[in-house]
């Protein structure tokens, strides 16, 4: 749906519906996910565009450096709020939603599979019986994300 879960929507931060003149602003302009941009759709707590939160309610831009403030994941990757603002937004964006933490999951895998790719191609590792398990859990891993990818597009539907 909408290209993918790994595909991004460019979201008009403050909404171009609130206010038309930044439609084409280009500072105004963030990658999001679709499910994201969907949630998030013309939601702004005030009239002004350059004031996106009050301290409890509304959005932080992800580009800007207090972004991290306020949201954080746990060792699973689901999304735990470091504000009242970060609960806010995982309430309005749906981020409590397993497909974000699928997503998460299967960037690191990914992550974690092209390292243990590398240590199967290395010289260095000349143990069969290790090289035959690190094959495996390769082949596992990879198994996983379709799993993943498939769970996240049964969600979505």
């Amino acid at each position: 749906m909408f290209g993918g879960y790994s595909v991004f929507h460019i979201d008009h931060f403050a909404p171009h519906s609130k206010f038309p003149l930044l439609k084409e602003e280009y500072t105004n302009l963030v990658y999001s996910c679709p499910s994201c941009n969907r949630a998030k759709s013309d939601k702004w707590v005030g009239g002004r565009a350059d004031i996106s939160h009050n301290e409890t309610e509304g959005f932080v831009d992800p580009c800007c450096e207090t972004y991290e403030e306020q949201l954080d994941r746990d060792f699973d990757g689901q999304f735990i709020a470091s504000s009242e603002v970060g609960r806010y937004m995982i309430k309005n964006l749906r981020l409590y939603l397993a497909r974000h933490q699928y997503v998460w999951q299967a960037k690191q895998i990914r992550r974690l599979r092209e390292r243990l790719r590398v240590l199967i191609a290395s010289e260095e590792l000349v143990d069969q019986n290790k090289i035959r398990i690190l094959s495996l859990i390769d082949e596992l891993t990879q198994a996983y994300e379709q799993f993943s990818a498939l769970a996240i597009e049964k969600e979505v539907k």
